[in-house]
């Protein structure tokens, strides 16, 4: 039996071709996405009750068509209001807008 060597650039090529005929799918709209109680739960704890801002926030990421943007804005939302990205509220509410990008992504849950 001989070993086969492998080249590990060919390793880790994706084809993408097949994707490239897709057509783009609708993305669901994060108003729909998060809940009574998520929101009044993140208004409270990542926006210290001001809803306004929460809004402008939500209003601001269903205009941005990828999750690398998305992300971005939400970095930026936390770093500008010295919030931790890491507590519990501001990771759910990161889990749901990226499941807004990958809704067939089992592994994120957004939960507490």
């Amino acid at each position: 039996m001989s070993i086969r060597d492998i080249d590990d650039a060919q390793n880790f090529k994706i084809d993408l071709s097949a994707r490239a005929g897709r057509q783009v799918d609708v993305l669901q709209s994060l108003q729909q996405m998060i809940s009574v109680q998520h929101r009044q739960r993140f208004v409270r704890k990542i926006f210290n009750g001001n809803s306004n801002e929460f809004e402008r926030l939500i209003a601001q990421l269903e205009d941005i068509p990828n999750w690398t943007e998305a992300h971005q804005t939400m970095k930026d939302y936390f770093s500008a209001h010295y919030l931790n990205p890491y507590q519990e509220e501001a990771i759910c509410l990161t889990d749901i807008v990226y499941k807004r990008y990958f809704p067939l992504d089992f592994y994120i849950q957004p939960q507490f």
